[in-house]
């Protein structure tokens, strides 16, 4: 089964983007699935909002620095154990496909930071409160690999805002982003990414969401699997300089219906890659990955890594992560090249 694209539309304009965030967001002030007490939910602070972010970019800087990736060789269960040991990296050696998720940390100081413990950056006005990772695609360039030592630099962009759910009375934001990683050589990696904001959760939400069913899936090829503990949790956030509380605070979690803290989004979008990337032979090289989160994972439970090569297309895999009870958390699709 496919997975679903989200539109892009590359052509749009600054001014055509907010212009067609109007009529979407154009409903009445206050949405019925709002608690009591909830700040309302409001068209013109969306629209203005998005007005004041879309395609305005962001810089930063950043070195790969060996201690970086020995730190996240020392967190990932396929590389330190308890999936694969492998030896740690040196100075030059390539930074892995998905390893440039802990590069450009937040740098926002922590009284600007919001309630959750969220950036500020890419934060859309309240109601809007809850932040979860919902997704994105990932593009490596042919001929510019990343490598340890590499300086390289990001423009981060605000490209869409959509909008999802208000006919159900269950309304979402989701913000995508586009990142382009550049070093020496030129661009590198363009990473978009979104994140779903929604209002304070209502009685039964999150239960709804781990009641849904999985997506239709092919028979895996291969599987790994493993439990995150609280320190995995802990050494991501703190590679990432993540401070959302839900991947740490038990209490915060729970807030917002969850049984305990959750597995960042990235983490397991990173672990998806790290599982197809050991599927490959020497030469082989992921192009491209797309990916859609669907059900959060949580600490201290089994997670399974799975893939299928599909049938009639020759370097493209399927690739999910499932829970202890074998739902569907994530899944997507990598393109892949110099399979011999």
């Amino acid at each position: 089964m496919p997975l679903p694209r989200t539109p892009y539309a590359p052509f749009f304009s600054h001014s055509a983007r907010v212009n067609a965030l109007r009529p979407v967001f154009g409903r009445s002030a206050h949405h019925p699935s709002e608690p009591s007490g909830a700040s309302p939910i409001s068209a013109a602070a969306v629209a203005a909002w998005a007005e004041s972010v879309l395609e305005v970019p962001r810089t930063a800087t950043d070195n790969i620095i060996l201690s970086t990736a020995l730190k996240l060789h020392a967190t990932l269960p396929t590389r330190s154990g308890p999936i694969y040991n492998t030896p740690p990296p040196g100075e030059g050696a390539p930074f892995q496909p998905g390893h440039h998720l802990v590069l450009f940390p937040p740098l926002a100081a922590e009284s600007q930071l919001n309630p959750d413990g969220t950036e500020p950056a890419f934060t859309p006005p309240l109601p809007w409160s809850r932040r979860m990772w919902a997704g994105g695609e990932m593009t490596w360039l042919p001929h510019n690999e990343l490598r340890i030592g590499d300086a390289v630099s990001c423009e981060s962009v605000v490209d869409m805002v959509e909008e999802k759910g208000f006919k159900e009375d269950r309304p979402k934001l989701f913000v995508w982003q586009r990142h382009t990683i550049s070093n020496g050589n030129g661009v590198a990696l363009i990473d978009r990414r979104a994140h779903v904001f929604q209002p304070p959760a209502v009685e039964g939400e999150v239960a709804r969401v781990k009641d849904k069913p999985n997506p239709e899936l092919p028979d895996p090829d291969f599987s790994i699997s493993f439990t995150p503990t609280e320190l995995t949790l802990f050494r991501f956030s703190a590679l990432t300089f993540n401070a959302h509380k839900i991947h740490y605070d038990a209490t915060y979690a729970r807030s917002e219906g969850h049984s305990g803290p959750l597995v960042h989004g990235p983490l397991t979008a990173l672990l998806l890659l790290e599982a197809a990337n050991f599927q490959l032979p020497p030469s082989g090289r992921i192009d491209h990955f797309r990916y859609r989160a669907v059900r959060p994972l949580a600490v201290e439970r089994e997670i399974t890594l799975l893939g299928s090569w599909r049938p009639g297309a020759r370097g493209e895999l399927t690739l999910w992560a499932q829970d202890w009870k074998g739902r569907v958390s994530m899944w997507g699709e990598a393109k892949v090249s110099g399979l011999h």
